[in-house]
């Protein structure tokens, strides 16, 4: 069986323990740490993994030396993400291969998710189960993004303790990493702008209800599609945003989760929170703001979920536990369909490792070298992933056929 369903399996399990004995401190922070520790250890020792390191190898093993990344870090084809570049140099710089310079992301992400949930007590390894089962992918295959996340999260912390120097600078870093960060550079600084003007109402998350069903039925990124050409966009940034919105499916199974995320929210009253809780709570709002408003979209969706997804968990974690004995129903309620959807979610990744077309998602670890030679696993996984592609590039034509 694939290791990182393994982890799923693993995950699960020590979540049910973790709600079976919550009030076992001790005991659940030693779960925590456990699961924390495996999770890092199962995606640290990936090893040319995944469809996405036809681009990542060209990037990093073609260019000779370190000097030649930082030249090319302002071609056209690293338009808005030099950083990504600079950072690569770095690693070549200090001699590490393309594995080590992959498990330094997976590490530098971890330590983030590690630092963010230290702001909560209890259920934290419950919601490690829910990033990685949720934010798979970014973990797996999307290095440069999972690096702008990495350096997103520390930002926000940094800023949320009020270490706001270092918490600036690794914001602006995350920015240069990936395009997507840009984005988040704005929420940001709405979040700590109206942290003390905007109310986090009842009735906030209900018209976020609404938005969410009603932008199931009516998308709207062909409206955004017909405004952006208008504007004075980058042709290549153009052409990614309008591939991303293009990209659509009208229902998927996460629905019901982030249904019952704002049905939740919509029935508890003020929920006692710091200025530091605010932010957090802010940034949450904004995430389920853009899932409402994005659901269809669920490429576009996925590429900023991502900065989001953490904190939303974070918050939930610290909410709902201080919901009132008439609205607890609800939260019981959430953690059944995220349970259940975990296990759906699982069932579909087992499903899915035995179509031809994922034949790049078969495990893949550093421990293969005791067996094979590193030419020879580099080789045989970068024909994993052309096949993978082989296949998507037929399937989006199929699609835009239909269209």
């Amino acid at each position: 069986m694939n290791i990182f369903l393994w982890l799923f399996v693993f995950l699960f399990a020590l979540s049910c323990v973790e709600f079976v004995f919550p009030n076992y401190k001790a005991l659940n922070r030693q779960i925590y740490h456990l699961a924390w520790g495996i999770s890092l250890f199962v995606f640290a020792i990936k090893y040319y993994y995944g469809p996405d390191i036809i681009f990542y190898i060209s990037l990093y093993e073609s260019n000779a030396s370190s000097l030649n990344l930082v030249r090319n870090a302002f071609s056209e084809a690293a338009f808005g993400e030099w950083g990504f570049y600079y950072f690569c140099a770095l690693m070549k710089f200090f001699g590490a291969s393309f594995w080590t310079m992959t498990a330094v992301i997976t590490v530098l992400y971890f330590g983030a998710v590690f630092a963010l949930f230290k702001k909560v007590e209890r259920y934290r390894t419950f919601a490690l189960f829910l990033l990685v089962i949720m934010d798979y992918n970014l973990l797996a295959y999307e290095y440069r993004q999972c690096l702008a996340v990495a350096l997103f999260i520390y930002a926000i912390v940094c800023l949320i303790d009020k270490k706001y120097t270092l918490g600036i600078i690794l914001l602006l870093l995350s920015a240069t990493m990936h395009k997507s960060a840009l984005f988040m550079v704005v929420f940001v600084v709405l979040a700590f702008v109206l942290r003390k003007s905007l109310p986090l109402s009842m009735k906030t998350y209900w018209l976020l209800l609404v938005c969410l069903i009603f932008f199931t039925f009516i998308p709207l990124a062909d409206v955004l599609i017909f405004i952006l050409k208008y504007l004075p966009i980058n042709t290549s940034s153009l052409t990614s945003i309008v591939h991303h919105m293009e990209v659509n499916v009208q229902f998927q199974s996460v629905f019901f989760v982030y249904f019952m995320v704002l049905v939740c929210l919509s029935f508890f009253k003020q929920i006692q929170m710091n200025e530091r809780w605010k932010t957090i709570a802010l940034i949450s709002m904004f995430g389920l703001a853009f899932i409402a408003f994005f659901y269809q979209n669920w490429f576009l969706l996925n590429r900023l979920r991502s900065y989001f997804l953490p904190f939303i968990i974070t918050y939930c974690i610290y909410a709902f536990p201080q919901a009132s004995p008439n609205t607890r129903i609800l939260y019981q309620l959430l953690v059944v369909s995220l349970m259940v959807f975990g296990l759906f979610t699982m069932r579909t990744y087992y499903v899915g490792l035995q179509k031809p077309e994922n034949i790049s998602n078969e495990t893949s670890t550093v421990f293969g070298l005791l067996h094979k030679s590193k030419a020879q696993i580099r080789g045989e996984n970068l024909e994993k992933a052309a096949c993978f592609w082989k296949h998507y590039d037929k399937y989006r034509s199929s699609d835009k056929k239909k269209n």
